[in-house]
């Protein structure tokens, strides 16, 4: 399952990426906080590490990408 979420991030993060510029990692991260109850107070959002930068691509709450 992991192997296909890491999948989905790259092709995600493709378009953000420059001529010759290469993917080393990626993931998908959390900010803000969770509530119980049910309401979570948080932004998620794909990461992709390359050689020279961090990108970040927000998600939105059917987790897509922006």
């Amino acid at each position: 399952m992991a192997t296909k979420l890491a999948e989905r991030i790259r092709e995600a993060l493709k378009p953000y990426l420059e001529p010759d510029e290469e993917l080393r990692s990626v993931g998908q991260v959390r900010s803000g906080s969770l509530l119980l109850g049910g309401f979570v107070f948080a932004k998620f959002w794909y990461v992709g590490i390359t050689k020279k930068r961090a990108i970040f691509v927000r998600l939105t709450a059917l987790s897509k990408p922006e």
